[in-house]
């Protein structure tokens, strides 16, 4: 048995966990059209947008495919399973993290090593995939069924959930499974290992803790580290998920043959299909977080408060200015990617990889070349981030509040 001082720690997480989850199904409301359009991507590639759409902009263009062939309900297809899967994937998460914490501490210390740290993260997380997998299947499978011809849609998600089970069994219900499972295991082992690393190399010698730039640094690092580690298994993955939908297509039989034959017929180039945008996405994180965290300070210091006191406006310009700065920094990428992406669907090949196009653009457009559609970006993102932050915040102090630390009883 633990001692008290373990139980404010459950309660914090508790709360996190809870005001997590209410931010999430905010968010998740507020960027689903979003994310159907890059699932589509994903799965079916890019597609090519007829002469009414806006010329140099996929997204707008693809909404209004979606809305004009759908209607409005297609641009949220997939949100009611999003939203059921944030509640169990939460509960389950910090249940069994914490049951796993409370095995693994040491008996002479009050926090976990690094490996013990690994081993509660990646139990917690194969028992929260195992648990809402299913969902995540219904939401991509809602997400792209209106794309398919010829087949009777999904009514809902309980209908989803039925048909799944009852036209491909359990099996069907757990697509991706087993490379997501196996994929935790490294996934976590990486990041923690290089993170710790980083981080002892890192450390100023006159204090305790990382500065802003260290920490985006080890974050990074740590990050790019376990998304090259574990990129193969995530799109085997996703490849699992949709190979239902392909008619036509020998499906894979297992994760292994998968990764075989993605390997054979696709190469290297296969295995690591989004990695690009995958590394981008952590420099935007490494650069955003730290940021909102020091503006927040800054925005306290300047009253004499704490952060925990700052007002939902001071949130949200925190949170608008660090998703602005993030956003402005990796924007380039965003611009060379969609370059290389585009040129798929021309007859001549423009650019001949990511320097050959970085070259050419510089060449032809300038600097601003890299910014297109970047004020459009940011009406898009920005958002969506001070919902998130401003809501997780707000719910979480009022969880905190609601339910005050316990004080021992004086003898």
């Amino acid at each position: 048995m633990h001692p008290e001082h373990h139980s404010p720690t459950t309660r914090g997480l508790l709360c996190n966990a809870a005001s997590g989850a209410a931010a999430g199904v905010i968010a998740a409301t507020f960027v689903c059209p979003l994310d159907v359009i890059k699932t589509r991507f994903q799965v079916h590639g890019l597609p090519k947008l007829g002469s009414g759409s806006l010329k140099g902009s996929l997204i707008v263009g693809s909404l209004e495919q979606i809305v004009q062939r759908e209607g409005v309900r297609g641009m949220y297809r997939g949100l009611s399973p999003t939203v059921l899967a944030l509640l169990p994937n939460w509960a389950v998460y910090f249940t069994v993290y914490e049951q796993l914490k409370s095995v693994l501490y040491s008996n002479d210390r009050n926090e976990l090593s690094v490996g013990a740290n690994m081993i509660a993260a990646a139990g917690a997380g194969a028992a929260t995939t195992i648990a809402t997998n299913p969902l995540w299947v219904v939401k991509t499978r809602f997400q792209t069924q209106g794309l398919r011809v010829g087949v009777v849609p999904y009514r809902s998600t309980l209908t989803a959930l039925r048909r799944i089970a009852h036209e491909e069994g359990i099996r069907g219900m757990y697509r991706g499974l087993s490379p997501t499972v196996l994929a935790l295991l490294p996934n976590w082992a990486v990041y923690f290992t290089v993170y710790e690393q980083l981080k002892s190399v890192l450390y100023s010698n006159d204090r305790n803790e990382l500065s802003v730039g260290a920490n985006m640094i080890a974050a990074a690092g740590a990050g790019a580290a376990t998304t090259i580690a574990t990129n193969p298994l995530w799109v085997v993955k996703t490849r699992f998920q949709t190979q239902g939908l392909r008619v036509g297509v020998v499906p894979y039989r297992s994760t292994l043959t998968a990764l075989r034959r993605i390997a054979h017929e696709e190469g290297i180039r296969g295995l690591y299909s989004g990695l690009v945008p995958a590394l981008a996405g952590i420099s935007h994180v490494a650069i955003q977080f730290p940021t909102y965290e020091k503006i927040k300070s800054y925005l306290a210091a300047q009253d004499n408060r704490t952060v925990d006191s700052l007002s939902a406006a001071d949130v949200a310009l925190a949170s608008s200015i660090s998703k602005i700065a993030a956003s402005t920094m990796t924007y380039p990428h965003e611009v060379v990617r969609s370059r290389l992406q585009e040129q798929g669907f021309h007859s001549e090949v423009r650019y001949e990889g990511v320097v050959d196009c970085v070259k050419k653009v510089f060449q032809k457009e300038g600097v601003t070349g890299f910014y297109r559609g970047c004020a459009t970006n940011l009406l898009r993102t920005t958002p969506a981030a001070v919902i998130t932050f401003t809501s997780f915040e707000m719910i979480h102090r009022f969880l905190i509040n609601l339910f005050p630390e316990p004080h021992p009883h004086p003898i």
